[in-house]
């Protein structure tokens, strides 16, 4: 029998001792420590383990993704919030911060004049007489409300996220209130019985011109491509019935300077050129060519002031004389008032009722949109 080199643990007891001469040349193994890390072999049933929970690692679900996932989110420091119409009522119209906010009504004296006078063939005493008479008007004047609140887990969680909710809260009423104002202002209230810049009583309607493609349309606009339906030439008709609607209708007492449209018509005169061959806008050219006309503005409440809820579109001499906003107090916030564990903050203005002194001093049309 060969000498061989064996582990005597592993040897079989028979081949430990043959009379007690050794057969074989024995090695024992080195002791092993309690302490060290214990070994597994790698065999094939192994291996297929490893393999099948590495496939199961993408078909976890969302919800135990998401835990991977986050850890691998960045936000960035900007915030971007919702856009929304501008707010044009105090940009374009003419608004009057003078009236004490404790008034509850606002108004103005109208005169008026009255006689005439006649050629005199003698000095005798029966000579027309001149007279003035005089008018009281009178208008409303309204709380706007609005509120925010929050509760003590949404300052800790402020706290702690560094997000300032109650000013980004408090912002938000104050849009609100000011979006309120902006409509009052075009429209008035039908329910309160008021009415706006552009519906006022005694403003003048003028027709706009048949256009030659057909209709009364300016132009049509389709998400971000114009598609002109009336030529320069017809549209400076229309703009010039306009101004002879304030202008000749008042004898040329008013001369009106400012063209406001709502946002279609606004970016047809922006955008559509004279021709083909001339880099020229539309609504520079009406500002180039058009007597007195000094403005053109826009205005996102007239999309909806005309008849059918469509577009109108106003032409005025701007002075605070014809027209007034009336703004008596100005946008307010008040203490945070608790209750149980919410903390409410009261918002408040006061909009007084559009004062009209002159509403010959107004034109407008409808139906080009």
């Amino acid at each position: 029998m060969n000498a061989a080199t064996v582990d005597f643990d592993t040897m079989p007891a028979s081949l430990r001792r043959d009379g007690g001469r050794a057969i074989a040349t024995v090695k024992r193994a080195p002791p092993v420590s309690p302490f060290a890390p214990k070994r597994r072999r790698l065999d094939a049933r192994t291996i297929a383990k490893v393999l099948k929970f590495s496939e199961q690692l993408g078909q976890i679900d969302a919800n135990e993704s998401a835990m991977f996932l986050r850890s691998l989110l960045y936000i960035m420091p900007q915030p971007y919030e919702f856009k929304y119409p501008d707010i044009r009522y105090a940009d374009i119209w003419p608004v009057n911060y003078s009236v004490p906010t404790g008034a509850t009504t606002h108004g103005y004296h109208e005169y008026d004049e009255l006689g005439t006078a006649q050629i005199a063939d003698n000095y005798g005493d029966n000579a027309p007489n001149a007279e003035r008479v005089g008018y009281e008007v009178t208008g409303n004047i309204y709380s706007l409300r609005s509120e925010y609140s929050y509760s003590i887990q949404d300052l800790r969680s402020q706290a702690f996220s560094g997000i300032p909710l109650d000013a980004m809260k408090a912002i938000t009423a104050r849009r609100i209130i000011e979006r309120k104002c902006d409509a009052l202002a075009a429209t008035g209230d039908a329910v309160r019985g008021f009415t706006g810049m552009a519906n006022a009583t005694g403003i003048t309607a003028v027709t706009a011109s048949t256009k030659t493609a057909g209709g009364l349309r300016w132009g049509t606009l389709s998400g971000s491509t114009v598609t002109q339906n009336a030529t320069a030439n017809e549209i400076l008709n229309d703009v010039n019935t306009l101004l002879d609607g304030v202008f000749v209708t008042t004898k040329g007492t008013h001369k009106p300077d400012t063209l406001v449209l709502g946002t279609q018509n606004f970016a047809i005169v922006s955008t559509l050129r004279l021709d083909n061959f001339n880099m020229t806008t539309i609504g520079a050219y009406l500002l180039s060519s058009l007597p007195w006309l000094k403005s053109i503005e826009y205005w996102p409440q007239l999309d909806t002031a005309g008849a059918g809820s469509l577009e109108r579109i106003l032409c005025a001499q701007r002075s605070p004389e014809n027209f007034q906003l009336i703004i008596p107090q100005e946008f307010e916030q008040f203490a945070p008032q608790q209750q149980n564990l919410v903390f409410k903050v009261p918002c408040h203005k006061r909009f007084g009722v559009p004062q009209v002194r002159f509403p010959k001093s107004i034109s407008f049309m409808d139906g080009t949109v």
